[in-house]
């Protein structure tokens, strides 16, 4: 049985090692690669590591004109899933304009 003492020293370092709830329920990770969404001038972004290495910084929306930030922190996330799901199975990052709409349609 655990003790209250217990309980809130495995929360603590619970939160530490994941640098907080939100880190651990909204980061995506497949096969090495892990993304984290960034806080950006008007609006998000997002940086995909390989391992501990940042390997795609991404403070703007690809495959459009201009350099737009994400309108939401979901569309950034789910951007990033797809780079990381897009490079794994094509060995390709990029996404299309097509894709980013795709992602963009719920904003």
């Amino acid at each position: 049985m655990m003790t209250a003492t217990t309980f809130v020293v495995v929360v603590i370092l619970s939160l530490c090692v994941c640098g907080g709830l939100s880190s651990c329920s909204r980061e995506y990770s497949r096969e090495g690669f892990r993304s984290k969404v960034i806080r950006v001038e008007g609006g998000w972004g997002y940086d995909i590591f390989l391992d501990k290495k940042v390997v795609i910084h991404q403070p703007f929306i690809p495959a459009i004109s201009g350099a737009k930030p994400f309108p939401s922190k979901k569309s950034a996330r789910k951007a990033a899933q797809v780079v990381i799901d897009q490079f794994i199975d094509t060995g390709s990052p990029s996404l299309t304009k097509e894709m980013v709409e795709e992602i963009l349609k719920d904003e």
